[in-house]
């Protein structure tokens, strides 16, 4: 246990700071009925954009919290724009009933984010079930910057199983200029979706994107990309109820459709279904099937989707057995600056793989 009174002190991290933060991001679980610990680091895995991390030590050496600034290519207002996102932030154990502990790394965050060229708000994504971390941040703390939510996300998890033809097929290099028009061409319209110049995403290639043509147009789009060499997520620990029945519900999984439930200490074996888009929304369901298809080939166990609430493809894919996840998204701003309207956020697509 560290005295109470230690110093700590914060800056951006540098490269020797890496084994540390993965250390400390490992160690503290986010809670759910499925506990998770995220193995990996913050780097940005957009090609176009860029993350700084902020950390804080106590005398002698100690990690003892950090946030990353993420800032990615997108859209808002119709415009092309960066998209601010709080993420990453983690406190030691030994220190998460200290605001100053945040405060001072809110500090740090801030006097890194004052560039002419930084964005006015940022987002941030927290798990419905963190009620420590919601209650917290939401508080009003002298020093801490302002989180309103703004938006409810849901990640949906589904079973990886061949299920009859797939709509589609798999894309070339040549596809590549044709696929990144087409995701441009329905996402400038959509708050908070990326932008994209390139597929040149670590760990994703052509052959791991699903498409969808008519009369010789792309009209639907996804991506299998499996991110587990770069950041993964291992369980620990299960809601009580569902340890118990975790046996029973595996035996019946392949008769739910529902993935099964690793056990503790296992890696989720799964891939996210990345940049999702339809133009017909018929064609939502037999692509997802398309995706799943494609992970169970590729020896994955399930593959996930996330919406914002209002999204029309949450409702249609809904009808696919799935096992859900519920976030909040808030906006972030420091001295009273405004936040977006709920009236500019219709409609927002928010990628997951991304954040």
């Amino acid at each position: 246990m560290i005295a109470p009174g230690v110093d700590i002190t914060f800056h951006r991290a540098k490269p020797g700071d890496a084994d540390a933060m993965r250390r400390l991001l490992a160690q503290s679980d986010m809670p759910g009925w499925i506990t998770l610990s995220y193995q990996g680091d913050t780097t940005c895995l957009h090609p176009g954009g860029h993350a700084d991390t902020y950390i804080g030590r106590a005398r002698g050496g100690q990690l003892v919290g950090m946030a990353t600034r993420t800032i990615l290519p997108g859209y808002f207002d119709g415009q092309r724009q960066g998209i601010g996102w709080v993420g990453g932030l983690r406190v030691d154990q030994d220190f998460r009933n200290r605001a100053r502990v945040l405060r001072g790394g809110f500090h740090a965050f801030r006097k890194g984010a004052s560039g002419p060229d930084e964005p006015g708000w940022y987002m941030a994504t927290i798990l419905s079930d963190n009620l420590r971390a919601k209650r917290l941040l939401e508080a009003g703390l002298d020093g801490f910057p302002r989180f309103a939510p703004l938006l409810d996300y849901a990640t949906l998890a589904f079973r990886a199983t061949k299920q009859g033809r797939p709509i589609g097929r798999l894309a070339t290099p040549q596809d590549v200029p044709a696929i990144l028009t087409y995701l441009n061409s329905r996402n400038v319209e959509r708050p908070l979706a990326p932008a994209f110049d390139s597929l040149d995403f670590p760990g994703l290639a052509p052959e791991d994107v699903l498409i969808i043509e008519r009369e010789g147009e792309i009209t639907g789009v996804t991506a299998l990309w499996d991110q587990r060499p770069l950041r993964a997520f291992v369980v620990t620990d299960y809601d009580q109820r569902l340890a118990l029945l975790r046996p029973a519900l595996n035996a019946i999984a392949p008769l739910t459709g529902l993935p099964r439930l690793p056990k503790v200490g296992d890696e989720l074996n799964t891939a996210h279904l990345a940049f999702f888009t339809v133009d017909d929304p018929g064609d939502a369901v037999p692509l997802l099937r398309a995706g799943l298809t494609l992970a169970a080939r590729r020896g994955l166990d399930m593959a996930t989707l996330g919406f914002v609430q209002d999204d029309p493809l949450l409702t249609a894919l809904s009808a696919v057995r799935h096992r859900r996840y519920d976030s909040q998204l808030y906006g972030v701003t420091w001295d009273d600056a405004p936040l977006p309207p709920p009236t500019a956020l219709a409609q927002s697509k928010v990628e997951i793989s991304l954040l």
